[in-house]
Order: structure tokens, then sequence, then C-alpha cells
């Protein structure tokens, strides 16, 4: 795992969070202790029926899906 000290982690921020989006865990370092680790989002499953009968939301998903609601 990388380790970059915070200081670094704010100049570079946008490119750990592209290499932590391709897979990549880093740690994130504080007066020489590991203090966080920023890595991948875990991928949300969403059922697209349950939204579209829930009823919520469902003007903005009929735009970007052809769901039956």
């Amino acid at each position: 795992m990388l380790k970059v000290g915070l200081f670094e982690a704010k100049r570079k921020l946008s490119e750990l969070v592209e290499r932590a989006g391709r897979g990549e865990r880093i740690g994130i370092t504080k007066r020489g202790r590991l203090a966080a680790v920023i890595g991948p989002a875990q991928q949300e499953q969403v059922d697209l029926n349950t939204v579209c009968t829930d009823g919520r939301n469902s003007e903005a998903l009929e735009k970007t899906h052809k769901c039956q609601c």
C-alpha cells in the first residue's frame, strides 16, 4: 500500500482518488502515523424495479432508464 503524508495528499487528492478508483488502496499519514486509508468505493446494487414501484424518483428514473413505472 502506498503511503503519503497529509500535506502531499492534499496537493495530489485528484490523482489519489483516480488511483483509488482503479482499485489501489492509499494510506494517508499524519505525523508519520497512519491516519486514514482511501480505496475503491463499493458498488451499490440498486433494484430499478423496486425504485420504480416505490414511486420516489420515478420521473428522473424514467428519463434515464426504460422502466415500466
